[in-house]
């Protein structure tokens, strides 16, 4: 008796199937979507605003110095937070500069998945950040003073920044936008690399 080839399930069904089906429809393109990003600004990003677009990168070059020499960050996190996840940190902040130049450039006025991971992964980072301020307050660490000090103000700044994107934002302020949101992009990572460097 010939055996069936199949079980007569609905392979869509099945949670593999279900599984590809998401990803393939975090992956396919969408129609635009004003709440996105009004499409007329794509001709500027894609065009004369190669500083937006080259900006999300920022965050990998202050990632791969913490994955890469993470020794100094574990010498001042001694002997109480020795156990810190500075390696994993750094890896997560090179992987925030791939999210976010997908969602804020390559997804641009398009819903997509990559914008949903980034502002996470960008959020959980952020709180990392004051995490060690906190921790440095508290005692538990003990970074230099000037280190704390510019790291903080990068910090700050680049909140205020962010802000100041979102507004324009709101109101389609076009080039207020872009230079704003790329201000966020370069601010924070750059008083990172300075703060490490103090380390040395």
């Amino acid at each position: 008796v010939p055996l069936p080839l199949t079980t007569g399930e609905d392979q869509s069904s099945s949670p593999d199937a279900s599984s590809d089906s998401a990803i393939m429809a975090c992956l396919r393109p969408h129609p635009p979507d004003e709440k996105q990003g009004p499409p007329e600004w794509a001709e500027t990003i894609f065009g004369s605003a190669w500083w937006y677009r080259w900006s999300s990168f920022s965050y990998c070059g202050a990632g791969a110095m913490i994955l890469l020499r993470p020794e100094p960050m574990y010498r001042h996190a001694e002997p109480c937070c020795a156990a810190f996840p500075f390696r994993a940190m750094g890896g997560a902040i090179v992987l925030n500069g791939l999210l976010s130049y997908m969602g804020d450039t390559h997804t641009w006025g398009r819903p997509s998945c990559w914008k949903w991971a980034d502002i996470l992964l960008a959020t959980t980072n952020t709180a990392l950040q004051f995490v060690l301020v906190l921790l440095h307050m508290l005692g538990p660490m003990s970074f230099p003073r000037d280190m704390v000090g510019v790291f903080t103000a990068s910090l700050l700044l680049a909140l205020y920044c962010k802000r100041r994107a979102g507004r324009a934002f709101a109101n389609r302020e076009r080039d207020a936008y872009l230079r704003w949101h790329t201000a966020w992009h370069l601010i924070l990572p750059a008083g990172a690399i300075t703060g490490m460097l103090l380390l040395e």
